[in-house]
Order: C-alpha cells, then structure tokens, then sequence
C-alpha cells in the first residue's frame, strides 16, 4: 500500500501516515509511516530516533525499523 493524501497527517515538521490497523493474538496495532529524509550510510540511527519517532512516540509503542535502514548507519 502506497501512503495516499489522505493518510497524511503532520505533527509540526514531521509528516507521517496512517497505515491499515493489524490484528494479530487478539490484539489490534495502529500503524503509522514516517517519512525521513533520504538516510546516508553511517548516520547515527539514535539521532534518528530521537527526530522522528520520540516526538510520536506513546507509552507502550512498539518500534520496527527496516534491516535497509539499519545497516546504512553501521556503514554497511
């Protein structure tokens, strides 16, 4: 799925989108997109965190960052 115009959402400079809800073990996880600039190799992914996912960030939230993501900032 494609984030469409209108999932879009923002929370002041950052730009997010609404995915379809998960159910998985009875449970029902909202998920959201983030979009980031365009992340170059050795970049330090706590730094990354902390602009754009801390300031969405709820108690209780689950964090998935792609494998592409992780291993440009270990410089792969």
């Amino acid at each position: 799925m494609r984030n469409t115009e209108e999932s879009r959402r923002t929370q002041g400079d950052l730009v997010y989108f609404i995915r379809p809800e998960i159910e998985y073990d009875g449970k029902t996880y909202e998920r959201l997109a983030v979009q980031t600039h365009f992340v170059q190799r050795g970049e330090d992914y706590i730094e990354l965190i902390n602009k754009y996912v801390v300031p969405l960030y709820k108690e209780g939230d689950i964090l998935s960052i792609g494998e592409k993501i992780m291993s440009m900032c270990q410089d792969n």
